[in-house]
């Protein structure tokens, strides 16, 4: 019946008093659901296409949605387990108050689609973003290697254990959000924008970051070492135990910066500001050096950034 629907255009299927599509195949099948309280467990939906559908206390389970078109649509107060999205479309849609566990979005396309109050939990997203907003979520334990992001924001979010390895990531926003042992090693970073975050274990390690602004956050144990630093905003920062070793840092606004126990060992400082900033560490007030190269830096006359 349903391909039949499916077959006959744009007929929308109302669902609202629930319905069990348990072990269903309906891959390819072009469908516009409206409903609620709907059961998908071990449903094949390889390659079917949604559009403009409206599904409310979803629960879907260990099903396959590979290749898959979801386009304008809406998820609210549902989960998602077990489930795979590779390669599938997400467009110009919303998921409202949804759990996302133990699945799969391998090179998975999301445009324009907005995550509320969503919470993400052991899932591999190896996929490409591009003016996507995840706002009050929470990212626990979830891979993001190798993806790409743009215009990307991530708004009163918490992203813990969260691997962004070799990643991409352009002109995108972490605002007001905590990162925990998080890792963009490798990455590329290029105008994001950090404002008012805290990050207590983050490695930034061999990463490349360039016109980006990390002022007014908290840095706590942070590695940003063999990294490239160009023309970033890192004023008004508390920096905590980190370490700068054999970076290159050039054109970098460090004032108002509060560095206690910071490491610029063997690093390549050029043109960057250090005005009104204060240095402290385990010892003495010193920022700890060794043979780092500083060149054309601005600074207090009486409160030099280097004091060996």
């Amino acid at each position: 019946l349903l391909r039949t629907i499916s077959d006959q255009g744009d007929t929308v299927i109302h669902m609202d008093y629930g319905c069990d599509l348990n072990k269903v195949d309906l891959s390819n099948m072009k469908l516009c659901i409206k409903g609620k309280n709907i059961e998908m467990n071990s449903s094949y939906m390889n390659g079917i296409h949604l559009k403009n559908c409206e599904l409310s206390d979803v629960h879907i389970n260990q099903s396959d949605f590979t290749k898959a078109t979801i386009k304008e649509t809406t998820f609210k107060n549902s989960s998602i387990d077990d489930t795979k999205f590779d390669y599938a479309k997400i467009l110009n849609s919303s998921f409202d108050d949804v759990a996302i566990s133990d699945s799969f979005f391998i090179k998975t396309v999301v445009v324009k689609t907005t995550f509320n109050n969503l919470e993400l939990n052991n899932v591999d997203l190896y996929f490409f973003t591009k003016q996507v907003t995840f706002d009050n979520t929470k990212l626990i334990n979830i891979n993001l290697s190798n993806s790409s992001h743009y215009y990307t924001d991530f708004k009163h979010t918490k992203l813990i254990d969260v691997k962004f390895m070799r990643s991409h990531i352009h002109f995108s926003k972490f605002i007001d959000v905590e990162l925990i042992k998080t890792t963009l090693f490798k990455s590329i970073l290029k105008n994001v924008c950090f404002t008012n975050s805290f990050m207590n274990v983050v490695l930034f390690a061999e990463a490349n970051i360039t016109d980006s602004n990390f002022s007014e956050s908290e840095l706590i144990n942070i590695s940003f070492n063999d990294s490239i630093i160009h023309n970033c905003n890192f004023s008004n920062i508390s920096f905590t135990y980190v370490t700068f070793t054999n970076a290159n840092i050039s054109t970098v606004n460090f004032s108002g910066a509060k560095f206690t126990s910071v490491s610029f060992k063997n690093a390549n400082i050029s043109g960057s500001n250090f005005i009104n900033a204060t240095y402290k560490n385990d010892n003495g007030d010193y920022i700890y050096v060794d043979d780092s190269y500083l060149k054309d830096a601005i600074y207090d006359n009486d409160n030099p950034p280097i004091l060996k």
